[in-house]
């Protein structure tokens, strides 16, 4: 719901607005937080249902598989990949809780907050790109 310019110049409106904003801001934010934690649950619980109702859990037992070769199997719907993808989307559920926020943060045009999200995602970045190439 917009609120109609002339409104919006009152200093009571104004406050009220902001903190709609804000409330909207924050339902959109935890609705992302929900969404990532609930899909990935639900992946893995269907994930290892299929390993346990075809014995998978005793054949991946000690074996070291890479994630790229547990996703390779998402076309044939095995169950380690559904799992795996469960896993992947539960650990992208943060990054992208970030990302939202700094675009929420931008188009609401907090600077500081913006800034504080990118720097994190900065930071995010970093750590998987140094995890990747086997630094630190």
């Amino acid at each position: 719901m917009s609120i109609p310019m002339h409104v919006k110049e009152h200093p009571k409106m104004t406050t009220t607005a902001r903190r709609a904003r804000t409330r909207r801001l924050e339902r959109i934010i935890g609705l992302v937080l929900r969404s990532g934690v609930l899909t990935s649950a639900v992946l893995m619980a269907v994930g290892f249902a299929g390993l346990l109702a075809g014995g998978g859990l005793s054949r991946m037992s000690g074996r070291d598989r890479s994630l790229a070769d547990l996703l390779s199997g998402l076309p044939r719907g095995t169950p380690e990949s559904i799992a795996a993808l469960g896993a992947v989307v539960l650990v992208a559920t943060p990054v992208l809780q970030l990302l939202t926020s700094a675009v929420l943060f931008w188009r609401k045009r907090d600077r500081l907050y913006t800034l504080l999200a990118v720097i994190v995602l900065g930071i995010v970045a970093l750590g998987a790109v140094m995890a990747r190439s086997g630094a630190g």
